[in-house]
């Protein structure tokens, strides 16, 4: 036991001293311990001298200092392994779940979805519950977090129904606070009047785009996008409008199948150009990217509209403009990025909810890899359910048997899921190879060792995710359909995300040096290959991911070739040189759109 003389003040003080808090139990009480071990029946001395019951319930705590590098990332191959148990649904021949380790660090960015949630992380559906309850106005789907006085009202309105025993019922409302203004519903009647072609090309350039860009950014529902612009959906609604011209403007920069010409329409080009490039413009130019209002609810239109333009603006001459950003806000404002309680009874809207979250996190990784910018959402930031892996045309069938894929038939939409773990991967290479100084030491990259540690479990996680994927996406170039297309995309990014791991290391004199340039030209043979084989097989322009990744790729062949040149070694120079002219006359090929 302590002694009385450490809480005295001293004689020599004229006030009080505060009285010093020991840091530990004396030597006698460190001693003691529980001997439940030893005692009959387990239970221990103080406990029977007590008659108290005897357990031993609590989880026992880790001592020690806390490994902020094992802490602030969760373990890469549960996601992996979700991909695998998904993929044995459908391919006999997919490779087994994986083993977890949960002593092995990981990819930040590979975020396992969790069994369940406390009740305060999804106390935003009460609060949007009590919106509707009070026909809060444009707030009715609104999200609001568990940080907003929003929510702070909300508890204080359950407390004083708890305790007057009764619902609350608002009787005194001031217009002029509770309704929007004369002023403010303006630009509400400003509605842009769009040009639309003729049927036949609104027809040939939706069938287009489907059959091109749809199958590797499952971004729409086919049918109902369909069904909506034979019922004139777009000339009622300026939000499904501008929709339909992003899709008509993409659809007018994919090349068509050999076999046909109306990819020459001249209707698809500006009028008075002599440019291959001006094709599309005319739809692009007229969509309002900024909308006027600002107390419009987000639409599902109006976020489809923003990825669809991502993936036209790279083609422009303002390929710096940023949306995927704007329309990953509209998603958080609606707290889409949020999953639903257990229970929930998925519906349309929901299941195009989350496409759009997860296209926009696709294409934001792959832009802000190639930009060098931070990403506009992390992994901490969502835990939404991935999307369902059911076509199209089994959505719409009756309540027995919607959202139901066949037995034995892979959906389109498994590709979906890998291209989406790839990106979350994408994402962990970013933060931690590319991660400012503050960065690194708030996720705790500070050690010696810290690098060897993270390109090792990166690489342990692509090769979990190369050997988990199903049959159908694995690289065969004799493959048709749109599980070419995908394979091939898939592929590509792969050995993009591979470069992308060890490209910071080829620069530095580290003993990850040698092996990383040796992986990121092996890598960049192997993406040029993939492209070249699907470009002479489709003759179709390619997505940005593609091209994005050929740039690169053709980029390390010769950094590589001038690096072994230097150094005086030996090297195949007219290999790597006809690598490299591959890549250049893929890249031209995009030239025309």
């Amino acid at each position: 036991m302590s002694s009385d003389e450490e809480h005295e003040p001293s004689s020599n003080q004229s006030g009080p001293e505060k009285k010093r808090r020991l840091q530990r139990s004396c030597d006698a009480c460190r001693k003691r311990k529980s001997d439940s071990a030893t005692m009959p029946n387990g239970r221990c001395t103080p406990c029977i001298s007590f008659n108290g019951a005897c357990t031993h319930s609590h989880p026992v705590m880790k001592r020690g200092p806390k490994n902020r590098f094992v802490a602030s990332i969760v373990c890469p191959l549960s996601s992996i392994n979700e991909v695998s148990r998904r993929s044995d649904s459908s391919s006999s021949a997919t490779a087994s779940t994986l083993p977890l380790t949960s002593e092995i660090p990981a990819p930040p960015d590979a975020s396992p979805s969790p069994p369940s949630l406390p009740d305060e992380d999804l106390s935003h559906d009460e609060l949007a519950e009590r919106f509707r309850q009070f026909s809060f106005g444009s707030m009715k789907h609104r999200f609001f977090g568990p940080s907003s006085g929003f929510m702070l009202a909300k508890n204080a309105l359950t407390e004083k129904e708890e305790y007057l025993g009764r619902p609350i019922v608002t009787q005194f409302r001031r217009p002029e606070f509770w309704h929007m203004r004369p002023w403010e519903k303006e630009p509400h009647k400003e509605r842009p009047r769009y040009i639309y072609p003729d049927q036949d090309l609104i027809a040939s350039l939706i069938h287009l785009y489907f059959e091109t860009v749809h199958p590797t950014m499952p971004l729409l529902h086919r049918p109902s996008f369909e069904r909506s612009v034979a019922e004139g959906l777009h000339l009622r609604d300026h939000s499904f409008g501008a929709t339909l011209l992003a899709v008509l403007a993409i659809g007018s920069r994919a090349s068509r199948p050999p076999n046909s010409t109306c990819s020459d329409d001249p209707r698809v080009f500006v009028p008075g150009s002599n440019s291959s490039l001006s094709c599309g413009w005319n739809f692009f130019n007229q969509v309002q990217v900024i909308r006027k209002s600002l107390f419009d609810e987000p639409s599902i239109y109006e976020v489809q509209l923003y990825c669809v333009l991502v993936i036209y603006i790279p083609s422009t001459f303002c390929s710096n403009l940023s949306l995927q950003g704007l329309g990953m806000r509209f998603i958080q404002e609606r707290g889409e990025h949020r999953r639903k309680r257990d229970g929930h009874k998925i519906t349309p809207e929901d299941e195009l909810w989350k496409r759009a979250f997860w296209c926009l996190l696709c294409l934001d990784k792959t832009i802000c890899s190639f930009t060098g910018r931070p990403s506009v959402i992390h992994v901490e930031d969502y835990d939404l359910e991935l999307p369902l892996e059911v076509d199209d045309e089994y959505w719409d069938l009756n309540p027995d048997q919607a959202f139901k894929q066949p037995p034995g038939k892979p959906s389109l939409i498994t590709y979906f899921i890998c291209h989406i773990r790839l990106a979350e991967l994408l994402g962990s290479a970013l933060r931690w190879m590319y991660a400012s100084n503050k960065s690194r030491v708030l996720l705790g990259l500070v050690s010696p060792e810290w690098e060897q540690r993270a390109v090792a479990e990166l690489d342990s996680a692509m090769n979990s995710f190369i050997s988990s994927i199903p049959d159908h996406l694995r690289w065969d170039p004799n493959r048709t359909g749109a599980f070419f297309d995908q394979s091939a995309l898939l592929h590509t990014m792969y050995y993009y995300l591979q470069i992308i791991i060890h490209r910071p290391y080829i620069h530095k004199a580290t003993v990850l040096a040698l092996p990383s340039l040796t992986i990121c030209t092996s890598a960049a043979r192997s993406l040029i290959h993939v492209v070249d084989v699907w470009l002479n097989r489709t003759q179709r322009v390619a997505l940005m991911q593609m091209y994005t990744g050929v740039f690169t790729a053709g980029v390390v062949l010769l950094l590589n070739l001038f690096r072994v040149k230097r150094a005086g070694l030996s090297i195949d120079v007219t290999r790597e040189l006809a690598h490299v002219s591959t890549a250049m006359r893929i890249l031209k090929f995009q030239e025309s759109r």
